[in-house]
């Protein structure tokens, strides 16, 4: 088990075509949201991912919209993954290759990086990467069974079950 975690280097990645298109599916789902799902939302994230409360929060990116319920979230993945993220875009053809669909097919992210790092793969210099996503969580299903499957009426992070 790890006992620390340092940063090497960090980079950002930012495409505008699917910065737009993010932008105006996550207006679709703040519109969608109704107060219950926000209440809901609250009790289910308390307390909140760890990027959310920050004593400083984090100015060098654009602030969260709380009505989409969008968080700032980790992802690990292989080293081959992270290129591909990062040149193209997440590939949901490609879910669950490295390790598994526990909930079904998406794209798994955690909010604290200690998780996601567990789901990283180091390259062959012995350095792991994790990538800090932005996200609209949306409606949250959420289980304590190892094995559940949403149905077609769930909305999940990535939107889909």
């Amino acid at each position: 088990m790890p006992k620390g975690m340092q940063v090497m280097r960090v980079v950002r990645v930012q495409n505008s075509t699917l910065m737009r298109a993010y932008y105006a599916r996550r207006e679709q789902i703040a519109i969608e949201l109704s107060a219950d799902d926000h209440r809901k939302s609250k009790e289910i994230l308390t307390p909140d991912v760890r990027t959310s409360v920050l004593d400083q929060p984090l100015m060098v990116h654009p602030q969260l919209e709380d009505c989409a319920i969008e968080r700032w979230v980790f992802h690990g993945t292989t080293p081959e993954g992270l290129e591909g993220v990062t040149t193209a875009s997440f590939d949901l053809n490609r879910a669950g290759t490295g390790s598994g669909l526990m909930y079904g097919k998406g794209i798994y992210c955690a909010g604290c990086s200690s998780k996601a790092d567990e789901y990283s793969r180091e390259d062959k210099n012995g350095i792991r990467g994790v990538l800090l996503c932005r996200a609209s969580l949306g409606k949250i299903l959420y289980t304590c069974e190892k094995d559940a499957r949403c149905t077609g009426a769930d909305l999940t992070t990535a939107g889909r079950c």
